[in-house]
């Protein structure tokens, strides 16, 4: 998703992503959260240059949500706002490119960016599949000793407050 509200600017990044990747473009910053939330995107590209919105307050958003809280944030900025860039990475900005963006930089950062992000899901997803596996018998697919061990004491402490039977 790339969000920026100059036509000179989208209209040249958009074709160059386009050749690797699905690209929307979003002009309106303030929508621009919710489309991230509801779209199923690997990256966020933000103009920190946008004309009548913070460009920081966007990211800041898009890291507070838990739905974009993972997706990975690209910044683009102008070569004299090292402050605003500064302050962007400490709010959780993962990359960021300088004005005038060069093609091969845009397309080799957004590249690596995607694929942190699908890496790192792949990883979310086999460390939740290895704790399932810890506390489920694969057979019958019912909670297995460990996890009778682990809960059986807050168990047995509920039995007990209600004057009802364990087992």
């Amino acid at each position: 998703l790339l969000v920026d509200d100059r036509p000179s600017s989208y209209e040249r990044l958009a074709p160059i992503l386009s050749a690797e990747h699905t690209v929307d473009v979003e002009t309106n910053p303030a929508e621009a959260v919710c489309h991230a939330a509801d779209g199923n995107y690997d990256l966020l590209i933000v103009s920190l240059s946008l004309e009548n919105y913070d460009g920081l307050r966007l990211c800041s958003q898009a890291r507070s949500l838990e739905r974009t809280r993972q997706l990975p944030i690209l910044a683009i900025s102008d070569a004299d706002n090292n402050a605003r860039l500064l302050r962007g990475l400490e709010i959780g900005v993962n990359d960021y490119l300088l004005r005038p963006v060069d093609k091969n930089e845009l397309l080799a950062r957004a590249r690596t960016q995607i694929r942190k992000r699908r890496y790192t899901d792949h990883l979310r997803d086999n460390v939740q599949n290895s704790i399932e596996m810890a506390i489920t018998d694969a057979l019958t697919g019912l909670h297995n000793r460990r996890y009778m061990e682990s809960h059986l004491g807050t168990l047995a402490e509920q039995a007990s407050s209600r004057g009802k039977p364990l087992a």
